[in-house]
């Protein structure tokens, strides 16, 4: 670098001039690099610049940073637009083709005309440019209109800036709300936090302070209760009691409790939220507050449920026993009782549930419905809620099994930001037989979808471990069907899968029942390697990993081996041990790699889709082309494209899909994920560290379904006490929830009406 810009950038934290070339722009987030010309002085300045155009003249505060690769550079925190000074700058400025309708000679003659007071004309008086030679009506309102459309997203954008939000939320803020996006901020800064992804109450909190609003606001408390909600949500919960709830946002706004019930209150009148109570004097609240959408989901599955069991169902076959004799011999297998009890249920009922813990038998169950219902000549649907879990049930029945998202034909728009589904209630799923599996896995919103989909007289067989970790959403819809005592429910207890000698079956089952697994057997597949010290875990893990178990059972350390921890932050969490693992699998330093903010990016690197991404491209090898990659989904990367900024990731099914920088947000490392993540998932070989955890993380539920992750190997690291104390613990995981209690209402209800109907 130059003298005079090694002195320009030690000396300055802004930097002035002519746009001269936009190197690259993202269109979704704004982010932009660009060539400014400063008195002669060429920079590259890099930051969210959204409207930022060839030929402006611009301000941009930040800081100068020397960056390995491109050396010296602008890293802009702002970027502000200005007004040409002087009528060559206006020539320059004009002529650039930036304003729709002006090109070098119109902009010629509209300085000519009007010199330095263009601007000043464009803005107030813009009939005055019909004098100009060549500019008709029609050429006026197209001149004016594409000068409003960027002079009005920049000053908008500007003025949200200077109430503390920063260029991309900015940004966003204005592409939801438009040009009155100032004013609307003004009215009620609450509302983006319902409204814009990523900005959260806190936030919004934050610069209602900022604006001088009053602390005791409806608006701050209306924001309060919907925070709390959310968050509540987000936790698996369908509601909050009352009181509590009241409590709750009292304590987290510094505002009586008295304040926070009036304003429930009031959002429960007017549609806002939903008041389920026994009690008819809704000044009382005593019972359980929804968000809408929650009430209404849980609302219509119950009645869907409460449905399917009150409707008679037609026979399939007359004698189910020999059907079931001739499967075994197909098979070559022997059903027990309670497999053939499971079968017979899931044909001779409407709505049957079926559920069993590893070994089981599930499968098999599975495979002995299809044959039946396909020797009826019925149409069978079989789906799960995830893609890995789609696969494997695809798998074992040798039949076609899709994602619940596409047997129900999502739409998705950019521009609603939602997710709709094309089956529905008026264009239900054309199927005799609905086979689920993993439905512990599935939220109340999502088993919503699915009962607007079903046609009445299709049969619904619901398999699942209930004893697994419920739905990362909100609900606990298999075990509230199951606790509401109305649907059939088969229990499968008996383990047959996997050798006599394998331990991880029983084990799992010893958990879920509350007995401590069987350790270290020699030759067997479930073992607890001794350490106390978290640092101590964390190397056995490595050298497990690395070095020990790919050397005794000949296994692949990247694709064969998975470790499942329950926390993300820690030192045993996912993202201390993914830096670790990553060095020690993965740290050929020569391999192309992106450092992407504090995270690194490397060729190799196994990772992981963490949200539902349903407009991703993707193509096979065989040039299968398709889009949709989904929340779990885990691959490797395999291309680093830096000319293009994006980076290549083979997905498990072998589905490429290129992803630009910016999109890696949605992707994480996964030589570690969180045994949440893992649902619905199965490895060859588990290594889980056990040591202390939060206390509602040291469940049961938590170790069972890592555990039933493994298909060959169960590796334990740490210490035996912290492993029993979650065998001990079952209390942790109960969800405010009332889909069984709904049911129940909603079943006594039909029976009532029926029993009226026949007297």
């Amino acid at each position: 670098m130059d003298s005079a810009k090694e002195t320009h950038a030690a000396e300055k934290n802004t930097l002035s001039g002519f746009v001269e070339e936009i190197v690259y722009r993202n269109d979704e987030n704004g982010f932009a690099v660009i060539v400014v010309d400063c008195e002669g002085i060429y920079w590259h300045a890099k930051g969210i610049m959204p409207y930022v155009r060839e030929g402006e003249q611009v301000v941009l505060t930040g800081r100068f940073v020397d960056h390995p690769t491109y050396g010296m550079q602008f890293d802009a925190k702002q970027c502000e637009a200005t007004l040409p000074a002087t009528e060559t700058d206006l020539l320059r400025y004009l002529g650039s083709g930036m304003i729709r309708g002006i090109g070098p000679s119109m902009a010629a003659k509209l300085i000519e005309a009007f010199g330095e007071e263009i601007f000043d004309i464009m803005s107030y008086n813009p009939d005055r440019l019909l004098a100009v030679p060549g500019i008709g009506r029609k050429k006026l309102e197209e001149i004016i209109l594409s000068y409003r459309e960027q002079f009005e997203s920049r000053d908008v954008i500007l003025q949200l800036q200077k109430l503390g939000l920063t260029a991309q939320m900015s940004l966003k803020v204005y592409q939801i709300l438009g040009a009155d996006a100032v004013s609307l901020v003004h009215r009620n800064p609450y509302q983006l936090a319902e409204l814009v992804d990523g900005f959260g109450f806190r936030h919004a909190d934050a610069l209602a302070r900022r604006m001088g609003l009053d602390p005791g606001s409806p608006e701050r408390v209306r924001g309060g209760l919907h925070y709390v909600l959310v968050d509540s949500a987000s936790q698996g919960h369908t509601f909050i009691q009352s009181a509590g709830l009241g409590t709750q946002v009292s304590e987290l706004l510094s505002v009586p409790v008295d304040t926070v019930l009036k304003v429930l209150g009031e959002m429960v009148l007017k549609g806002e939220l939903y008041l389920e109570t026994d009690s008819e004097d809704l000044e009382e609240m005593k019972d359980a507050v929804y968000l809408p959408s929650l009430y209404m989901a849980e609302s219509l599955v119950a009645r869907f449920i409460a449905e399917m069991i009150g409707t008679p169902v037609g026979k399939v076959k007359a004698d189910l026993d020999d059907e079931i004799d001739k499967i075994e011999m197909r098979l070559g297998i022997a059903f027990s009782e309670l497999q053939r009890q499971a079968v017979k249920a899931g044909v001779d009922e409407k709505l049957a549930v079926i559920t069993g813990g590893p070994g089981t038998g599930k499968t098999t169950i599975i495979n002995g419905l299809i044959r039946i219902f396909e020797s009826a000549g019925m149409s069978i649907a079989l789906a799960a809620p995830t893609g890995r879990a789609a696969k494997r049930m695809t798998e074992a029945t040798k039949r076609e099994a899709k994602t619940i998202h596409r047997l129900l034909e999502y739409n998705y728009s950019e521009d609603k930001e939602f997710l709709s589904f094309q089956r529905n209630e008026d264009s239900p799923l054309d199927a005799d037989v609905l086979i689920l599996d993993e439905v512990s896995m599935i939220d109340i919103i999502l088993m919503q979808h699915l009962a607007k989909a079903i046609k009445p007289e299709t049969r619904l067989i619901l398999v699942g471990d209930a004893d697994q970790l419920p739905s990362v959403g909100p609900g606990n819809v298999l075990r509230d069907i199951i606790d509401s005592g109305r649907v059939p429910v088969i229990r499968l207890t008996e383990i047959f899968r996997q050798s006599e000698r394998s331990m991880i079956a029983i084990n799992a089952h010893r958990i879920n029942h509350g007995e401590y697994p069987l350790l270290n057997d020699r030759d067997k597949d479930f073992f607890l390697v001794s350490a106390r010290q978290q640092d101590d875990i964390c190397s056995l893990i490595v050298d497990l990993v690395k070095r020990r178990l790919p050397e005794y059972y000949g296994v692949d350390p990247i694709k064969d081996i998975q470790i499942l921890t329950p926390v993300k932050n820690s030192r045993v969490g996912t993202k201390a041990l993914n830096e670790l693992l990553q060095y020690a699998l993965n740290g050929n330093e020569d391999r192309p790699h992106k450092k992407i903010g504090d995270r690194v990016f490397k060729v190799g690197d196994k990772v992981m889709q963490i949200k539902n991404n349903y407009n991703m491209k993707w193509v096979t090898d065989d040039a299968v082309e398709g889009d949709g990659v989904f929340n779990g989904d885990m691959g490797f990367i395999e291309t680093i494209l830096e000319s293009e900024r994006k980076m290549v990731i083979r997905f498990d099914d072998d589905k490429l899909a290129h992803y630009q920088y910016n999109q890696l947000e949605e992707v994480v490392h996964a030589y570690a994920v969180t045994i949440h993540k893992s649902q619905g998932s199965e490895y060859p070989i588990v290594v889980m560290p056990v040591t202390w955890f939060p206390p509602m993380l040291m469940s049961r539920n938590i170790l069972y379904t890592a555990v039933t992750r493994a298909k060959k190997i169960v590796v334990l690291v740490g210490d035996e006490k912290y492993m029993k104390m979650m065998v001990d613990r079952t209390d942790v995981s109960q969800r405010n929830t009332a889909l069984n209690r709904k049911i129940t209402r909603q079943a006594e209800f039909i029976e009532t009406m029926g029993e009226k109907v026949k007297t």
